[in-house]
């Protein structure tokens, strides 16, 4: 579905990336596509039956990439999400038969149902990033815009270094590449299922109490705060059935 769709996301994104992060992060990372879609109101039964059309379709044309489409659970309007993984730019932009012989499902079962669409690429930042990070039906994005990358980068780096793999929170942390008006970077909080939302477990800042002391995570608190200009979260809950997850494919989930 991949190619139809995004061809409006080429159009919005450009190729620069943050200046920070790029040549640090860049080679030991994936890419993920990003592409929201607002879908008319009065239609979302008809866009999920397109969607599972459409992954009918590629299933039986013999594709086997994976990816997750998401419903967003705040903000305006009804939103949809879709998320795919990529090992390079090369497999990006590479062809697949089965893309091919389903775009008019994409053109004729899913499009005419959307009103907008906003589309983009991030970089997941791998040393930044939780171990057992990856997989969850619901997941909290962390929205984040700086105002001061050094400090924003050396406190992000000291609050992962202590907490990322404690057996708590797991999570993966991006940069945005390219495009405008989006977060810069933005950070992923998985949850396998609702119970595990209302599951009483530590927040990120007691963990680092906890790691490095109340003197040391009061400072790093204050510096993250002064790092960033402004910060937004939404919750993401996963469709499954629109969704597709084969084994060993290749490239993360998200």
């Amino acid at each position: 579905m991949h190619k139809l769709l995004l061809i409006c996301s080429l159009i919005l994104c450009c190729c620069a990336v943050s200046p920070v992060w790029a040549d640090d992060h860049e080679d030991e990372s994936y890419i993920l596509l990003i592409n929201h879609y607002n879908v008319d109101p009065e239609h979302i039964n008809d866009f999920m039956a397109g969607g599972e059309a459409w992954k009918k379709c590629y299933l039986e044309n013999g594709g086997t990439e994976s990816w997750t489409i998401w419903r967003r659970m705040q903000g305006e309007g009804v939103t949809f999400t879709f998320t795919k993984a990529f090992s390079n730019w090369q497999h990006f932009f590479a062809g697949e038969e089965a893309v091919n012989k389903c775009q008019s499902v994409v053109s004729e079962q899913i499009m005419p149902y959307v009103l907008s669409m906003n589309g983009g690429f991030a970089r997941n930042i791998p040393e930044w990033t939780s171990q057992d990070a990856g997989s969850g039906l619901i997941v909290d994005v962390h929205n984040f815009r700086v105002k001061d990358y050094g400090l924003f980068d050396t406190t992000v780096e000291a609050v992962q270094a202590a907490t990322k793999d404690d057996g708590h929170g797991a999570n993966s942390w991006y940069y945005t590449i390219g495009g405008r008006d989006d977060a810069e970077l933005f950070v992923v909080e998985y949850y396998a299922d609702p119970a595990a939302m209302d599951a009483k477990t530590p927040g990120v800042w007691e963990r680092l109490e906890e790691a490095v002391g109340e003197e040391r995570s009061k400072q790093l608190q204050n510096d993250f705060i002064n790092s960033v200009d402004e910060m937004w979260s939404y919750l993401y809950a996963q469709l499954p059935d629109l969704s597709h997850a084969p084994e060993n494919s290749g490239t993360a989930q998200e």
